[in-house]
C-alpha cells in the first residue's frame, strides 16, 4: 500500500519481497513472523487484491472492516478504490502470517482490457463501486500459486524479476476468472434464508450500522466469506454496500431534520471526513448532502 504514515510495526519478516513491474501494477509476497501491532497508511485509488495463505489478517479501509482466516485454502480479497483511502491494520496476537497482496490502478486495467470486458462483467462492476468488495476461497490452483510466490527465491536477480512477475500475472488471472466464473447457485434453504434476513434486520433497524463484516457473520452463524457470497446472491449487493446505503439513507435523514451539521452527520456514519461523506452522497442521490439542509 501506498503513502505510509504513523507506522510502528514490530513484526520480524522473515522472508518478503516487494516488486514494480510495470508502471501501475505493484506485487509483494511475504511471510512475516507478526507480534501485537497497528499500522495505518494512505492507500491510492485503485483494486487491492490480498491472497492470505495463513493468519488471522484483521484490515480496513476507510473503517469498512475485512477478515482473512485461511484453512486449507487461501482466502482471496478483492477491493475497489475509486478514491485514495486509509488503510489499516491490527494484529492483536503474535503468529506466522503468510500472504501476497497486488495493488493495481485503473488506468492499468483500462490499458490490459478491462472496458472489452462489458459494463456487466463481475470485474467492472466491482471497479465502477468505490470500497465494493470480493471475499472466497481460493480455488487450489491460485492457492498453488500463491504458495509458489511466497517460497519464490532466485539467485540471478534479472531471472527473479522476470520469473515475479510471470507469477504474479498468473495469480492476478486466476483470481480475475474465479471472480468470472462463481460456482453454480444452490437453491436457498429455510435456515439459509431466516439468516440472512437476519443479517438484514440488523442493518434495517440500525442495531448493526456500526457493525463489522465479521460480527454480522457471527450473527448469521456463518464464515465473512459465506456470508457475502449468499448475501450477494440473495439482494444483488454485498454486505458492506448494503450498510453503507442504509448509513446514507440515515444520515440523509438526519440533515433533513435540521439537528445535525454535515461534518457531524459524515463521522457518525462512519466517514474519515466530510469531503469523503459528500462524495459518497452524491453518488448515491445525486446531490450534495447541503442540499438536504433546511
Amino acid at each position: 500500500m501506498q503513502g505510509q504514515q504513523g507506522d510502528t510495526r514490530p513484526t520480524t519478516s522473515d522472508f518478503a519481497w516487494v516488486q514494480h513491474t510495470t508502471p501501475g501494477f505493484l506485487i509483494s509476497a511475504n511471510r512475516s513472523r507478526a507480534n501485537p501491532h497497528s499500522h495505518s497508511n494512505a492507500s491510492a485509488a485503485g483494486l487491492r487484491l490480498i491472497v492470505a495463505l495463513q493468519g488471522p489478517i484483521k484490515l480496513n479501509f476507510d473503517q469498512h472492516d475485512f477478515r482473512l482466516q485461511p484453512q486449507q485454502q487461501a482466502q482471496v480479497l478483492l477491493v475497489n478504490l475509486n478514491e485514495p483511502a486509509l488503510f489499516q491494520r491490527h494484529c492483536g496476537q503474535p503468529g506466522i502470517e503468510q500472504k501476497v497482496c497486488m495493488a493495481l490502478d485503473h488506468p492499468w486495467l483500462e490499458q490490459h482490457g478491462l472496458p472489452e470486458l462489458g459494463s456487466q462483467s463481475a470485474l467492472a462492476r466491482l471497479a465502477s463501486r468505490h470500497l465494493a468488495a470480493m471475499q472466497w476461497v481460493a480455488s487450489p490452483q491460485l492457492t498453488r500459486l500463491a504458495q509458489q510466490m511466497v517460497q519464490h527465491h532466485a539467485a540471478n536477480p534479472l531471472l527473479a524479476r522476470i520469473e515475479r512477475e510471470g507469477m504474479g500475472m498468473l495469480l492476478l488471472g486466476q483470481a480475475l476468472a474465479e471472480i468470472g466464473s462463481p460456482p453454480p447457485d444452490r437453491p436457498a434453504t429455510p435456515q439459509l434464508n431466516r439468516r440472512l434476513q437476519r443479517v438484514k434486520a440488523l442493518i434495517d433497524s440500525g442495531e448493526g450500522e456500526n457493525w463489522s463484516l465479521h460480527q454480522l457473520a457471527e450473527a448469521a452463524c456463518m464464515s465473512s466469506s459465506t456470508l457475502q457470497r449468499h448475501f450477494r446472491r440473495h439482494f444483488d449487493c454485498s454486505v458492506m454496500d448494503y450498510l453503507r446505503g442504509q448509513r446514507l439513507e440515515s444520515a440523509r435523514q438526519m440533515l433533513l431534520s435540521g439537528q445535525r451539521s454535515i461534518t457531524d452527520v459524515a463521522l457518525g456514519a462512519g466517514y474519515s471526513s466530510a469531503a469523503n461523506f459528500a462524495t459518497a452522497f452524491r453518488r448515491r442521490f445525486g446531490q450534495p448532502p447541503s442540499a438536504c439542509l433546511r
